[in-house]
Parts: structure tokens; C-alpha cells; sequence
């Protein structure tokens, strides 16, 4: 009977070390997966700050756009008063007409390029808002992204609690197999006998 039990306890205890191997696997396997969540957080939020300087230099440009534009305009009233002076003189000056006249020709070309230059500001003006508009969709999606991953790494902290838990279970069993080893190379003949 003795050895019978024995060959029992020894089937038991390759059992619990096959189990215990199989514990110890899924442990690593869960180490690996979290060091890899957590190199992947790390990229989303080298990827975010990538897009928060890429926004502020954005604003730079736009900031920019807006003084060239407000350049452009005080330039395009500068030339309009110039205009509005030398059609006075030529009205007052009968003998520097033809002078007048050239002149006025070479100030609207000025204010044609003016005008296209104000043009083109404008259009690289609603360029840019329409880059803003998409990198605020892009943020928002961003921020999404990031809820997922707090979600995620909440999981993660319950997959540690139950690695603690299973670890526990694991050191409860080695303490039993000592114990039933110990009992099975000493018999007493005390306690030996359970359900």
C-alpha cells in the first residue's frame, strides 16, 4: 500500500511540476505582452508630442501668415493713397500729364501684384486652417487612442493581480508537496491516511 501511495504522491508531484511549468510560461508570456503594451505606449506618446510640436509650429506659421497679410494690406492702402495724390496732381498739373500717366500705370502694376500676393496670403491662409481643422481631428483621434490604452493598462493591472493570486497558489502547493514528501520519507504512520 505504501509504495502504492508513493507512486500516487510521484504521479501527483509530476503533475503539479507540469502545472507549475505551464504557470511559468504563461507568466513570461504575460510579461512580454506587457513590456510590449507598454513600449507601445510609449510610441503613441512620442507620436503625440511629435504632433503637438508639428501644431505649434503651425500656429508659428499662421501667425506668420497673418502679419504678411496685414503687411500686404497696409501696403495695398499706402499705394492707394499714392494713387489718389497723383491723380490730384494730374489734375492740377496740366503740363506733367504724360509723366502722371506712366507712372500710374507702373503704381497699378504694383497694386496688381499686391493683389496677388494678398491672393496667394489668403489661399495659404485657408490652407493652413484647413491643416489646422485636420490635425484637430487627428488629436481627437489621438485622444481616443490613448482611452483605449488607459483601459488597456487598467486590464493589466488585473492580469498582475491575478499573476499574484496564482503565484500564491503556486507557493501554497510547493508547501504541500514538501510536506507530503517529508511525510512519505519518514512515515510515522500518523496522519498518513487523508480522503
Amino acid at each position: 500500500k505504501s509504495g502504492h501511495q508513493i507512486q500516487q504522491l510521484t504521479t501527483e508531484i509530476s503533475a503539479n511540476e507540469v502545472k507549475i511549468n505551464s504557470l511559468n510560461l504563461k507568466i513570461e508570456h504575460l510579461n512580454n505582452y506587457i513590456k510590449e503594451l507598454q513600449s507601445d505606449l510609449k510610441n503613441k506618446e512620442n507620436l503625440v508630442a511629435g504632433l503637438r510640436k508639428d501644431m505649434r509650429e503651425m500656429k508659428a506659421k499662421n501667425e506668420m501668415l497673418a502679419k504678411t497679410i496685414s503687411n500686404d494690406e497696409l501696403k495695398f492702402m499706402k499705394m492707394g493713397h499714392e494713387l489718389e495724390e497723383m491723380r490730384k496732381e494730374r489734375n492740377l498739373v496740366g503740363l506733367q500729364m504724360v509723366r502722371r500717366n506712366d507712372e500710374i500705370v507702373v503704381i497699378k502694376e504694383k497694386l496688381q501684384i499686391a493683389q496677388n500676393a494678398l491672393d496667394n496670403g489668403t489661399t495659404q491662409y485657408n490652407q493652413r486652417v484647413e491643416d489646422i481643422r485636420l490635425l484637430k481631428k487627428e488629436i481627437s483621434n489621438l485622444h481616443t487612442e490613448s482611452e483605449c490604452l488607459k483601459h488597456a493598462i487598467k486590464s493589466t493591472a488585473d492580469m498582475r493581480k491575478e499573476i499574484v493570486r496564482l503565484q500564491r497558489a503556486l507557493n501554497q502547493e510547493h508547501i504541500r508537496i514538501r510536506a507530503l514528501t517529508e511525510d512519505a520519507r519518514t512515515p510515522t504512520g500518523v496522519h498518513r491516511w487523508r480522503i
